[in-house]
């Protein structure tokens, strides 16, 4: 009877299999899916000069390791099927995210590219055996010659069964019973890899096995909820991370599988040197010794010594690699060469990797509130990536990098904010007291010096003040009379009062629909008096632009670079209209908290009512502008935060992604004209949240997943069906 694991490395075996996958002893067994990712040879280098081949060595812990010749053509030979292997996988995995949408799809297309795979590393193998001299081997009779070494049956027959399943479900409904399954084929195992030979699997006509089984189960269905049930049932068998990856698996192990027959054919031929891993005794040895090393550290050389002597005889076990990594006190990265010599560091990095979680996550906890902190925290983590250049912790330095530059450009922002809210205190206050002693000819002047808050100031006296009753009883007689002294100064050139007495005019006819056109040529006057230089026409040219107003810009950047323009000029109206854009990230901006929080400082220092009221939305958390729309709604009634990372990335693929697409703009204006009336609908529903569970299951779910994987096309064609849903059902 078959043992169950590999007394060479441990390994588990696998059903039918010869060889062990994990080391390479001749023993039936079988490997997990690790990927194999060596130095790639050409078949050409390994008939080369084979007789003088040099020997290999090492050196690991002061310990010289030598290989000979013959392990060196063995590794050679092996290499090339592990770069193959290696290659198989990531061309599947490419096609597989770029063609496989569906439950369907894996019978009509990821199966036979599975099946397609195996054949090309049988063609392989006949090539190599033909740079070997071996020709007398052609496709079918490696094909069979493989047969036990390869188990296709092991990854696709899961899939055929739960097709089966999912076909029995349908066939019980009440309303299915009776349908005719003319034209249904019905996969029962036979063919591939049965009978000790796989050419049958290999076959066109297998290569549509499962067409004719899966598609359309379900669908002459006549109730809804039924199809449902069917539909939810393949979504979960397609969805589940674990079909990709044992589809993945079984290419590797075909691959492997393969190998070990032209190994075996090569060593038959006497065109490759006999090897053989008998390493019983020393395993159990090193196993021995690692357990009394927990107890006795007086053992360290000698557990060395012995894991040392395993890796010569058997240099295809990772666990002798990753004990001495967990066992030597430096060096380490002696280690990685022989490790990268023998093709294991896929493996090897995921052995040492799971060694060193527990620090890895005692360096995530570490806090990291200060530069202090900071600066520890990213020590410790070079250290532990000296001691694992394996371990990938690009993520984790890159974001504590990333905060040290933050908290340093907020250290840099707050000393700024300071000194510009000194400024603020020296610009407001003979202002303002100026006012308080009714010194306008003093405003003025200021005006024209350029200052911005006088500016302001004035405006805010004219229209919330001087002229209040007479843009709210629409008194042109009266008004008139109230503006004499800015009518003088605009007649004598002065470009702000042409500005005022348009803005003026521009608040009070627009109010009276019927004055559309003294409304238009007050817009057209502010609009001149901004190209002449005016900072308060600029900033309102900009704030009309960025709204799509009184055709004011070509475009909402031109309208962004006028409110920067403003705010470069301190202008407290500009200063609480783009930090309020930068706050929600709207209109076509990217949220920037940090220029938020300085432009809104300041507006709410300059006593701008808006600044002061966005700077208090900011400072809250909030990141939303208006109405509450879907994936707002759906977040918000799941509990994810509106600073979170689901919310956040939404926005980021609208801003970065889809408003730049042809259509984008449209879209995205059409549906915030129909999304807050869904909302309004969904929100009166007695069931609201189980509704918005439903959303975040069935399409934002699948939303976020492809942009996560880049599939924007895929997630824009989702969120346009789940609009059009709700259109037809709540509409």
């Amino acid at each position: 009877m078959q043992n169950n694991f590999c007394i060479n490395c441990g390994a588990e075996f696998i059903h039918i299999a010869k060889f062990c996958f994990n080391c390479g002893a001749p023993v039936t067994g079988n490997n997990t899916n690790k990927i194999e990712n060596s130095t790639e040879i050409t078949m050409e280098s390994l008939v080369e000069n084979k007789s003088s081949t040099p020997s290999v060595e090492f050196r690991i812990q002061g310990r010289t390791l030598s290989f000979s010749a013959d392990m060196v053509e063995y590794n050679k030979l092996r290499t090339l099927f592990s770069s193959h292997a290696s290659k198989s996988k990531t061309d599947f995995d490419v096609y597989y995210h770029s063609s496989v949408k569906s439950f369907d799809d894996l019978f009509d297309k990821a199966f036979p590219a599975f099946i397609e795979s195996v054949t090309a590393s049988l063609k392989f193998g006949v090539s190599v055996l033909m740079k070997y001299g071996v020709d007398d081997v052609d496709f079918d009779k490696l094909a069979e010659l493989a047969a036990n070494d390869i188990d296709i049956p092991k990854y696709i027959s899961p899939f055929m069964e739960a097709a089966e399943k999912i076909e029995e479900y349908a066939e019980n409904l009440s309303n299915y019973k009776n349908l005719s399954r003319a034209g249904r084929s019905r996969w029962q195992g036979g063919g591939f890899g049965l009978g000790g030979a796989i050419k049958g699997a290999l076959t066109a006509g297998a290569l549509n096995m499962g067409t004719g089984m899966v598609r359309g189960i379900g669908d002459s269905l006549s109730n809804a909820g039924d199809r449902a049930k069917i539909a939810g049932m393949k979504k979960k068998i397609f969805t589940d991370h674990r079909t990709l990856g044992l589809l993945v698996e079984g290419i590797h192990e075909c691959c492997f599988g393969i190998f070990y027959s032209v190994w075996s054919i090569l060593e038959d031929e006497n065109r490759i040197p006999l090897i053989e891993f008998d390493t019983e005794k020393l395993n159990a040895r090193a196993n021995n010794l690692i357990t009394q090393y927990a107890s006795d550290k007086s053992l360290y050389d000698k557990v060395i010594d012995v894991l040392c002597e395993c890796i010569r005889n058997c240099p295809y076990s990772v666990s002798y690699y990753s004990n001495l990594y967990s066992i030597v006190k430096d060096s380490r990265q002696e280690i990685l060469k022989a490790v990268d010599y023998f093709g294991l560091q896929a493996e090897y990095r995921e052995a040492i990797i799971s060694l060193d979680r527990s620090r890895l996550i005692s360096i995530k906890e570490m806090p990291d509130d200060t530069m202090a902190n900071i600066d520890k925290k990213i020590k410790e983590l070079d250290r532990l990536r000296q001691d694992n250049p394996e371990l990938d912790v690009s993520t984790l330095n890159s974001s504590l990098t990333e905060k040290k530059n933050s908290l340093s450009r907020q250290m840099q922002q707050q000393a700024s904010i300071n000194t510009s809210l000194e400024q603020v205190d020296r610009v407001r206050n003979p202002i303002d007291e100026a006012f308080r002693n009714r010194n306008l000819e003093y405003i003025w002047t200021q005006i024209g010096n350029g200052n911005s808050y006088a500016e302001y100031a004035m405006e805010k006296y004219y229209k919330d003040s001087i002229c209040h009753n007479c843009i709210e009883k629409y008194d042109v007689t009266e008004m008139t009379n109230l503006l004499g002294d800015v009518q003088k100064r605009a007649n004598n050139g002065n470009i702000y009062a042409k500005y005022l007495l348009a803005d003026i005019d521009y608040a009070m006819y627009g109010r009276d629909r019927r004055n559309s056109s003294k409304e238009k040529e007050a817009a057209r006057v502010v609009i001149e008096m901004a190209a002449k230089g005016n900072t308060s026409a600029i900033a309102m040219q900009g704030f009309w632009g960025s709204h799509g107003y009184n055709n004011a810009t070509t475009s909402k950047s031109s309208a962004i670079t006028l409110l920067e323009e403003a705010v470069n000029r301190q202008h407290p109206t500009a200063l609480a209209w783009l930090g309020s854009y930068y706050r929600t990230g709207e209109h076509g901006l990217t949220r920037n908290k940090e220029k938020a929080e300085m432009m809104l400082k300041l507006a709410a220092a300059y006593d701008h009512p808006y600044g002061k009221k966005e700077l208090e939305k900011l400072n809250s958390g909030s990141t939303s502008s208006s109405s509450c729309f879907i994936t707002t709604a759906v977040c918000d009634s799941l509990g994810r935060e509106d600073d979170g990372y689901e919310l956040n990335t939404f926005r980021a693929f609208r801003d970065n992604w889809h408003t730049n697409l042809a259509d984008g703009e449209s879209l995205i204006k059409e549906y915030y004209s129909v999304a807050p009336i869904l909302v309004d609908r969904i929100n009166a529903m007695l069931d609201k949240d189980a509704i918005y569970k439903g959303l975040w299951d069935v399409y934002l779910k699948e939303c976020l997943l492809a942009i996560e994987n880049g599939w924007y096309q895929r997630c824009k064609e989702i969120y346009i069906g789940m609009v059009e849903d709700l259109k037809l059902q709540y509409l």
